[in-house]
């Protein structure tokens, strides 16, 4: 909405002798009248200053040449906001803050501000993404690690018989050492199995898995029947969960 200063419409009310005016707020609800003929124009001017100093907010001020609203006639029609008096008594620190914001932008330049402001924050939410995607593999990297070494580290008093039985088993399922046999924990070449990098992986995956998944024989069987007989279902699972 286009406002006038106030002190435009006096002048304009000075230079061309108008005193019938009204003054009518935002719902065009009549909140003053002039219609006396015996105002000359300062009286008028003093009329309108005397709303002014006694309500805020935006108001429009119709000046006319006749006392009637009616009629066809010329008008002026002016839409006012009326300082409260605070911004009055302020207005180097109005000033102050325009100069450090560099004005309030509008139209086309507003737009593109509110543009750049999202692009910034979709920017700086991809960048929290990605550091906290990199903060958890790393995570999950060196609790392999710590897995890996305990592994190592324990010897045979005190190691987990169940990590030990599902490690040598599995060390064996895919091809790094012997399989245990029949006759208890297995032998000392089974005890020694020497695995590599990638088996080791699979192998710490299935024992963490073992423990945290009851029916785990249950799932893995059932997902190896899915990668055979259904391989677009398989793969499908794999890349959902690659984006977690």
């Amino acid at each position: 909405m286009t406002t006038t200063n106030i002190e435009y419409i006096f002048e304009n009310m000075r230079s061309e002798g108008i005193i019938y005016f009204c003054i009518l707020d935002v719902k065009n609800n009549y909140l003053k009248d002039q219609r006396s003929s015996n105002y000359d124009t300062e009286a008028a001017i003093n009329d309108i200053k005397q709303f002014m100093a006694h309500n805020e907010g935006m108001f429009c001020v119709e000046l006319r040449e006749r006392a009637e609203r009616g009629g066809n006639f010329k008008k002026y029609v002016y839409n006012v906001r009326n300082f409260n008096q605070k911004e009055a008594e302020a207005p180097a620190f109005n000033q102050g803050i325009n100069g450090l914001m560099g004005g309030m932008p509008t139209g086309n330049e507003f737009f593109a501000l509110l543009q750049k402001r999202e692009q910034d924050l979709k920017e700086a939410q991809e960048k929290n993404l990605m550091a906290l995607m990199e903060h958890m593999r790393k995570e999950n990297e060196l609790q392999n690690q710590i897995m890996r070494q305990e592994l190592t580290n324990k010897n045979n008093d005190g190691e987990d018989k169940f990590m030990k039985m599902a490690t040598i088993a599995m060390a064996g399922f895919f091809g790094g050492g012997q399989a245990m046999n029949g006759a208890g924990e297995g032998n000392n070449q089974s005890e020694n199995v020497d695995i590599n990098d990638n088996n080791q992986a699979i192998n710490l995956a299935v024992v963490r898995l073992m423990k945290a998944d009851k029916n785990f024989a249950k799932n893995i069987t059932k997902l190896a029947s899915i990668a055979e007989s259904k391989p677009a279902i398989y793969e499908m699972a794999i890349s959902q969960l690659n984006n977690l």
